[in-house]
């Protein structure tokens, strides 16, 4: 549910001992942190069960992905302004770049 996601977050930057918690967990998870999606859910999917306000990882998407178009859109409307800093736990992680890097040539990929 959208509306646990924000009082989770609401949580997080409210309460020390819930973003210390969550952090606690981050440094224990043995995996990767660039496989977002295993590590959102060993991490902080547990704690916010824990705390009564269950979501699940596409609700978590799905409002990180509404949040970054309003926060873009906000940009365009007010140029002059400069935005605070959204940490997305599912966007803007691993491996993306802006632009293609490699390009398919005869059945392998080569560098552009």
């Amino acid at each position: 549910m959208i509306e646990n996601i924000e009082k989770f977050y609401k949580l997080l930057s409210e309460d020390s001992s819930v973003a210390k918690k969550l952090e606690d967990a981050q440094n224990a998870y043995p995996g990767s942190w660039e496989i977002r999606e295993p590590f959102i859910r060993e991490t902080m999917l547990p704690l916010a069960e824990e705390l009564g306000l269950c979501f699940t990882i596409e609700e978590l998407r799905k409002y990180e992905t509404r949040l970054k178009v309003m926060n873009s859109r906000d940009i365009e409307d007010d140029s002059d302004t400069v935005p605070d800093p959204v940490v997305y736990q599912l966007l803007d992680h691993g491996w993306e770049t802006a632009d293609p890097v490699y390009e398919e040539a005869e059945g392998s990929f080569r560098n552009k």
